[in-house]
């Protein structure tokens, strides 16, 4: 299986890199272009190289943005193991603010919930909101975001209900 799969890659750098040099005798191909083995030797590009530069420097962004939102989600995670509840919504805040981090739709709900712990119903309520408009949430996300706004909402009315009975 090993030697078939080597065999059929083989076969398909032979044939990109054949018509890779038809194309370009014929005027076909820039010279910009490039037919290369990409860095992990598990595909082939063509293209033009500048452009492969800025989008493998775009790819980069992407992964240490996901890196960086994962570490702050980890970090409010363990803010909010120790009940450090305002320290996990700082964290899980930066986690959320980032374009293209692990999952803005995580890191919202894991901010939801945190400001239910610190009985911040309103804040939950509109990040939900907002999370549900900018679809950020599958359909079943969206169902179980609205499930938890009644549960906040729930929460907010008995909490304004004790406060005015006082």
């Amino acid at each position: 299986m090993k030697n078939k799969a080597l065999a059929l890659t083989v076969l398909i750098i032979l044939f990109v890199g054949v018509c890779s040099f038809y194309f370009y005798s014929q005027g076909r191909v820039e010279p910009g272009l490039v037919v290369r083995s990409m860095g992990d030797n598990k595909g082939i590009f063509v293209g033009d190289k500048s452009k492969a530069m800025i989008e493998q420097e775009e790819h980069n962004q992407a992964l240490r943005a996901i890196d960086q939102a994962s570490s702050f989600e980890r970090e409010g995670d363990q803010y909010f193991k120790l009940a450090q509840y305002e320290e996990a919504v700082e964290a899980y805040k930066k986690s959320y603010s980032i374009k293209g981090g692990l999952s803005e739709a995580t890191s919202g709900l894991l901010l939801v919930q945190t400001y239910e712990k610190l009985g911040r119903y309103d804040e939950g309520i509109t990040l939900l909101d907002q999370m549900i408009e900018k679809h950020q949430l599958s359909q079943k996300g969206i169902q179980n975001a609205n499930e938890i706004k009644v549960r906040l909402l729930t929460a907010k009315a008995a909490q304004e209900k004790q406060g005015g009975g006082q």
